[in-house]
């Protein structure tokens, strides 16, 4: 069963990520939907906190997507996804099968 991880950003713009699917395989996509144009930084962690990958993003006022793929080859575990913008820090779990 896939399940979706939300993240919902407080203040003055309207924001949002969703990391899919939730437990994932080999590939997870990260999905942003804000009302500002900003950079980004995803970065995924393993379970000791070890920065595994990170992706800068350009988000545009409306949808934006990334892919973190090469994924087949990490333990199953819990691993962390922080999502950063600005002043604005978000992390989420996200359980690898």
């Amino acid at each position: 069963m896939n399940e979706t991880a939300a993240i919902v950003f407080d203040g003055s713009a309207s924001s949002g990520v969703m990391a899919f699917p939730n437990p994932f395989h080999n590939s997870i996509m990260i999905v942003v939907e804000t009302l500002d144009m900003t950079d980004a930084l995803v970065e995924l962690f393993d379970p000791l906190g070890q920065l595994l990958l990170n992706k800068k993003l350009h988000i545009d006022a409306d949808s934006n997507a990334l892919r973190f793929e090469g994924l087949e080859n990490l333990a199953p575990g819990i691993y962390t996804l922080r999502f950063t913008t600005g002043l604005h820090s978000e992390m989420t779990r996200i359980i690898k099968r």
